[in-house]
């Protein structure tokens, strides 16, 4: 289980329990956090920066 997907999962226990046994979303949602991140550290943007940013993909219209 990768970090952005452990993330998700805690936050999805607390704010969306209905949402937990989605497996397709969450396995998306964090590939895509984790695919953003990656991508923005291989261009140079500081960690931070593209920490922030793969949350905010993360946690989109949650």
């Amino acid at each position: 289980m990768s970090y952005f997907e452990s993330l998700l999962i805690r936050f999805l226990i607390v704010c969306h329990p209905q949402l937990v046994d989605d497996s397709l979303f969450i396995f998306e949602r964090s590939d895509e956090a984790f695919s953003i991140y990656r991508e923005l550290l291989e261009r140079g943007v500081k960690e931070y920066a593209a920490y922030d940013l793969a949350i905010a993909v993360l946690f989109d219209e949650l």
